[in-house]
Order: C-alpha cells, then sequence, then structure tokens
C-alpha cells in the first residue's frame, strides 16, 4: 500500500489535488475497518459501486479524514496528561476509543450509507482515477486534508498561499475557516503594524477560532484590544475544547493588564484541560499572588492528575 500510495502522490515532484485524495482515501480505508473482516468485503451478489458514487463517498472520506485529525489530537493530549497514571491512561483510551466508533458510525449514519459499500468503493472504485479527479475539478468547494495534522504554514501552502505579509492578509478574508484561522495565527509573528486593522476586524469574525488567534497575534504585536472578547468568550463559552483554546493563547498576552485575575478563575474551570493550562499559563507569570492561588485550588481539587500537576507547580515556585 505504501507504495502504492507514494506512486499516486509523485507527480513531477509535486502533491497534486487529484493524488493527494486518493492517496488520502487508501489510508483511510483501513483505518475504518472496526468489526469488518479483513476479506472479502462485498458479499456474493451484492451490487457493485462505480466511481460514479463519488460525489457520494468522497465526502466520507473527508469527514472521517477530520474525524481521526481530531481523535489523534485529543489521544495525544491523553497520554501527555496520563503518562504518570497507566490504570487512568488505559480507561481515557478506551473512552476515546469509543468515542470514535460512535462518530464514525454517525457520519455513516448521516451519509445514508455503510461500511461495506464505502469500503468496496475504495477498493473497487479507485483502480480508475479518472472520474474522481474530474468531480474534484468540477467542485471546487472540496478541501481535502483539514483533519490531518499539519503546521498552519503546512496548511496554508497546501491551499495555495505563499508566507509573505500581502498573501496572508489575501489568506485572512478566505471563505475557508481554517485558511483564516492559520492566516490570524501567522500574522502575528510578522513584526508589522501595517497588519493591525486587519487582525482587529476579524475580532468580529463568524467563526470562533478566528477570533481567538485574532485577539492573541494582536497581544503578539503589543495591541491588548482582543483582551477583553478572550475573557468575555472564556466566560461565557459553553465549549470546553475553545475554553481551551482561549486559555493556551492567553499565554501570549500574559502582559495586558488582569490576566492573572483571568487565569485564576480558570482554575476553577469544570474541565480538567482548561484548568491545567490555567495553572501552567500562572506558574509562567512571576507573581507572588500564584503560589498562594494555587495552594487554595489543590485543596479543592477532586481529580487526582489535576492534583499531582498542580503540587508539583506549587514545589517548583516554592524553591
Amino acid at each position: 500500500m505504501d507504495q502504492k500510495v507514494s506512486s499516486m502522490c509523485a507527480t513531477n515532484g509535486a502533491l497534486q489535488l487529484k493524488d493527494f485524495v486518493v492517496g488520502l482515501l487508501y489510508f483511510l480505508l483501513p483505518l475504518v475497518l472496526i468489526g469488518v473482516s479483513h476479506g472479502q468485503v462485498r458479499e456474493e451478489g451484492s451490487p457493485k459501486t462505480s466511481l460514479s458514487d463519488v460525489g457520494k463517498y468522497l465526502p466520507v472520506s473527508l469527514d472521517l479524514s477530520q474525524l481521526i485529525g481530531d481523535i489523534r489530537t485529543k489521544k495525544d493530549g491523553i497520554q501527555k496528561l496520563y503518562a504518570h497514571d497507566p490504570e487512568e491512561l488505559k480507561e481515557e483510551l478506551a473512552r476515546l476509543g469509543e468515542e470514535f466508533r460512535q462518530r464514525q458510525k454517525k457520519i455513516f449514519e448521516e451519509r445514508g450509507i455503510t461500511e461495506k459499500e464505502y469500503l468496496q468503493w475504495g477498493r473497487e472504485g479507485l483502480k480508475n482515477t479518472e472520474e474522481l479527479s474530474s468531480y474534484l475539478q468540477s467542485h471546487p468547494e472540496i478541501k481535502v486534508g483539514e483533519g490531518l495534522k499539519q503546521t498552519p504554514e503546512e496548511s496554508l501552502k497546501n491551499e495555495g498561499f505563499d508566507l509573505t505579509v500581502d498573501s496572508l492578509l489575501a489568506a485572512l478574508d478566505d471563505q475557508k475557516e481554517s485558511i483564516r484561522w492559520n492566516a490570524a495565527k501567522l500574522l502575528g509573528q510578522r513584526n508589522n503594524q501595517a497588519i493591525l486593522p486587519a487582525l482587529h476586524s476579524r475580532l468580529q469574525d463568524s467563526d470562533s477560532r478566528v477570533q481567538i488567534y485574532s485577539a492573541s497575534s494582536l497581544c503578539m504585536l503589543q495591541d491588548y484590544s482582543g483582551v477583553p472578547l478572550l475573557v468575555n468568550r472564556l466566560r461565557s463559552e459553553r465549549d470546553w475544547k475553545i475554553r481551551f483554546a482561549i486559555v493556551t493563547e492567553l499565554d501570549k498576552c500574559r502582559e495586558a493588564e488582569g490576566i492573572l485575575s483571568v487565569l485564576i478563575q480558570a482554575l476553577q474551570d469544570e474541565h480538567k484541560f482548561v484548568r491545567i493550562t490555567a495553572s501552567r499559563q500562572l506558574g509562567k507569570i512571576s507573581n507572588p499572588l500564584v503560589l498562594s492561588e494555587l495552594k487554595k485550588v489543590v485543596e479543592g481539587e477532586k481529580d487526582e492528575i489535576v492534583r499531582s500537576i498542580l503540587e508539583k507547580q506549587i514545589l517548583e515556585l516554592s524553591r
């Protein structure tokens, strides 16, 4: 399979869109073989799928690529978080496996196909890529690889953007959310005051992540006008993943007024990942209040892993 994917993905030394998709599909197919025999998938007498069904099956592959990317990211976080507790790690990974199975099942149900149909299409229909290529060219709205782990630079390059300031500013106005948020991330690394108005405008973006990364990039440029947005979202946001992202990005806004109290409040967040991240961000701030607040919080912390991390931080700050 590796040789097949490599040969499909190598065209004049460049990764072409159609080749990438085919490689992606061959990569995904064995991963979704959950509870399905590795032998012949198509039952005797069942109708063959054809490449004319690409519009039906390709979106499933894109959904699954996003799912796999999300699960991988969660797995990395869990392995780091529970590295010192093998039993808890085993339980968390088991829960993650069940989440993967349930979300995978939902993808197939929402798309109205079965795993067998999808796998059969992948094994039989992908022998010829002409119609797949034609379909992709006629549907430019379809983008691939969103769920794969890529740096913002890699992601934007794959979308046809270079890393100049002008190109990043153009990306910041793109219709696709992931392009905008990757551009917002990178613009903060450019020491150019001319980009401030563009980042200010994206504080009102329809996508939460674009807002968050625009605000944190402004902080990197010593402009803290986006901090109130981060603080308000942190207090009102119901999705813990968004709260986690905000607390993570607040590290870039440490010099802003009131950040210390915001992070202290985040120590009371209902989700352990947010609490742990807040404690680590506080550990980077040189202020005697941090140690006393961590000591207060550790007494009431019920999660053993979080408590052990807090105790370690207290010990380090006490030296």
